[in-house]
């Protein structure tokens, strides 16, 4: 026994009552001498109490041999296989870090906080990569629903992602509620950790299967009204909705007074007529929601609607409700309005917490409409992998924040033409939406066509929103009149506008009117490596930035970064690659090809 171990110990054998102060004034000094020894918590009795010195030990694999790393005054080398022990950190706040000379680390350091009175042994693990590493492309794609999330960052998508790493890269799959992960293939396979070797392009796919809970609440319902597929037979509402005796329809069901948890499955093949279903169900959340879902075999459940002034499904009880409910999964179902109902989803109010997922929506005047209402408006959606399509106003209408739409296919929406009309509309209210959205990987093709020509809007944003990222988007028309914007962040109401913190990146624009992207009053805005193509002989602006025009409060455009775009030009097309008018800005390597290069290679449709 070394002599700190001995001077800590002793301090056990003070028993006496009258020795209890003298052992804990002597305790100070010896902390210092303690704070290395193997035990992470050293007693100190009394015929009364016992005194901890609380500590953590830190454990974890550096990413490589010999890397430095380092934990509030202790720093250690990691061994021949990466891995390091740091031996009892007291309370406090820190942050654990790892270097060594020529080698980047993610991340770069985690902050850790140590609670007094705690033991514990926290494990941190980092990636390293050799600085000016050849980075290549890591391309994810996910089956069922879950996403995957990448470590270093690039990846967090639940749909087809792409983003080029160097060194290694470890992904982690996370499966929505009443999912669960069953593994990965390509690069990697099992179900266990995923750390990919970026030494060539790589793709990973993580699969994902739909499990209910056994001890939640489950009904099965099947029903046969027209559209439904032969060989259904319908249920019963007198049975037990069990996938045996499955129930008919949601009649004697209160949705609003289903336990958390609890799912609604649908037989596939069926089919349901329904009204109005409002969900205001104050027992749910994000972690146990109320879920309706696909079961058995077949054609995803049909739900027919008919001259419905609101929507099959209505969320967030009545209008102007601020109860703040939420906690709804919509999966699997197919959704049509007759082409005589107002909307798919209705989704107002105070609301959090939403996910519609591979759902058929069509024949509506708009797929999915949103709208935000005080106190604390609509937060946390995710709309992905729908098809919304031939919705005779718009694909999605609505007001988000926290929220994320990819994955979908919106097309042929606002078949009528009207200039005033999308595929997907979206705008906000400064503190209550607009904020923290994602568009990705969706696919817009021919909305607001007549005749074979676009004539409207394709995606479009109007009103106060502020960081919203579009990226990998593909909007595609055949022919267009001028007025068919593809992508407008624009100026549209008389009271102010503002787009703060916009990124655009990766998307293709596809033969749109006199201008394929139009920006206003975004300060700061980040447009890059996206590529516009254009096939016929018209004149077109292929990114337009800023104006001369800010009425009514909109924030002037300035300090833009519009750079590595690339426009596409056959068939007779002309026009510049961008049209900046935004002061402090950065312009740099946008490109416009012509001739047989404008129909090969990254300008390929």
């Amino acid at each position: 026994m070394t002599l700190d171990h001995l001077v800590c110990a002793i301090g056990g054998l003070a028993r006496p009552f009258a020795a209890m102060a003298l052992a804990i004034a002597v305790m100070a000094t010896w902390l210092l001498a303690c704070a290395d020894v193997a035990a992470s918590q050293i007693p100190i009795a009394t015929d009364e109490f016992q005194i901890f010195v609380p500590c953590a030990d830190f454990s974890g694999n550096a990413g490589l041999a010999g890397a430095n790393v380092a934990i509030a005054n202790k720093t250690v080398i990691a061994d021949g296989n990466g891995n390091y022990l740091i031996r009892c950190i007291k309370p406090g706040n820190h942050s654990i870090s790892a270097s060594k000379t020529g080698y980047s680390f993610s991340p770069a350091a985690k902050p850790v906080t140590v609670v007094r009175g705690s033991h514990a042994t926290i494990v941190s693990d980092f990636v390293a990569t050799p600085n000016n590493a050849p980075s290549y492309a890591l391309t994810t794609a996910v089956i069922g629903s879950g996403s995957i999330i990448s470590s270093p960052a690039g990846i967090n998508c639940g749909a087809s992602c792409s983003t080029s790493f160097a060194g290694s890269v470890t992904l982690s799959a996370v499966p929505l509620a009443g999912n669960t992960f069953t593994g990965w293939t390509g690069a990697c396979s099992g179900s266990g950790a995923c750390i990919v070797s970026m030494s060539a392009a790589r793709s990973v796919t993580a699969t994902f299967s739909f499990a209910p809970n056994p001890a939640n609440l489950t009904y099965y319902f099947s029903d046969c009204q027209a559209g439904a597929a032969a060989g259904c037979v319908p249920g019963n509402n007198t049975n037990p909705g069990t996938p045996a005796a499955p129930k008919r329809n949601l009649g004697g069901i209160d949705v609003n007074t289903l336990p958390a948890g609890a799912s609604l499955l649908f037989a596939r093949g069926g089919a349901w007529s329904l009204g109005v279903t409002t969900f205001e169900n104050m027992n749910s959340s994000a972690a146990m929601p109320i879920t309706l879902d696909a079961y058995g075999p077949g054609p995803a459940p049909l739900i027919v609607t008919s001259n419905n002034g609101i929507a099959p499904f209505e969320l967030g009880g009545r209008y102007a409700n601020t109860s703040n409910d939420g906690g709804y999964v919509f999966r699997n179902l197919r959704l049509y309005g007759s082409n005589n109902s107002s909307w798919g989803f209705w989704i107002s109010g105070s609301i959090h917490d939403v996910i519609i997922e591979n759902v058929e929506i069509s024949g509506f005047q708009i797929g999915i409409h949103s709208q935000a209402r005080l106190p604390h408006g609509v937060d946390h959606v995710l709309i992905r992998n729908n098809t919304i399509v031939r919705n005779s106003d718009m694909g999605i209408l609505g007001q988000f924040r926290n929220s994320v739409i990819e994955g979908n296919l919106i097309e042929a929406n606002n078949f009528g033409g009207s200039g005033f009309s999308h595929g997907t509309y979206l705008s906000g209210s400064d503190g209550l939406s607009g904020t923290n959205v994602t568009l990705r990987n969706n696919r817009y093709l021919r909305n607001s066509v007549v005749d074979g020509v676009c004539r409207g809007g394709n995606m479009t944003f109007h009103g106060q929103m502020d960081g919203v990222l579009i990226e990998g988007n593909r909007i595609e028309q055949d022919a267009a009149l001028d007025g068919c914007w593809e992508m407008s962040i624009t100026q549209g109401y008389s009271s102010a506008e503002w787009f703060r913190n916009f990124v655009v990146r990766n998307n293709k624009l596809i033969n749109a009117g006199n201008t394929a992207m139009a920006v206003q009053s975004a300060p700061s805005i980040l447009i890059e490596n996206n590529v516009i193509i254009n096939t016929r002989p018209t004149y077109q602006v292929g990114i337009s930035v800023g104006q001369t025009d800010y009425a009514n409060g909109d924030v002037p455009d300035a300090n833009a970064t519009v750079r590595n775009n690339t426009v596409c030009q056959s068939g007779g097309a002309s026009g510049p690659a961008a049209n900046v008018v935004s002061p402090g800005s950065t312009v740099t390597n946008n490109v416009v090809v012509t001739g047989a290069a404008a129909t090969v290679g990254i300008c390929a449709r």
